[in-house]
């Protein structure tokens, strides 16, 4: 039987704090940058003696984010490439209408890949390159049957 919450105890516990030892629910734990911590005082402490806090910056994680539409795609799968090529570049990407375009592709106009206003101009051309001749190496049988 799992664990249960410590403060909760009609709640399964996700995780055990690193400083007192206890089972705790997402809504009673801290999650530090390697453990998690639980809400009492000792162990909070406890997280920023061991210097295991998340560093955030909660002013900048509150404010709205202009979103730009760099590419439309008439399947999930194609926005789904074209956001490996960006997040694999440190581009944060966000495909909106994804999960309403399995069912009505047509009338939404597919899925719009999105990124923060000041990456737009970089994805556009990280998307607009052509990577087709680094693809010979890999699949060189490719150019025989041409």
């Amino acid at each position: 039987m799992a664990e249960r919450c410590h403060n909760h105890p009609d709640e399964e516990g996700l995780s055990i704090c690193h400083s007192c030892g206890q089972s705790f629910c997402a809504d009673c734990l801290i999650e530090g940058n390697t453990y998690y911590y639980c809400n009492q005082e000792a162990c909070r402490l406890e997280m920023q003696k061991q210097g295991d806090e998340l560093v955030t910056n909660e002013a900048n994680a509150s404010e709205d984010v202009e979103l730009v539409t760099v590419g439309t795609y008439s399947h999930a799968y194609e926005a789904d490439l074209a956001r490996g090529r960006l997040e694999s570049e440190g581009i944060i990407t966000f495909a909106a209408d994804e999960l309403v375009n399995r069912i009505y592709s047509n009338a939404v106009g597919g899925v719009r890949l999105q990124v923060p206003a000041p990456d737009a101009v970089r994805a556009k051309e990280i998307l607009s390159t052509d990577e087709s001749e680094d693809l010979k190496d890999v699949f060189p049988e490719e150019e025989q049957k041409e």
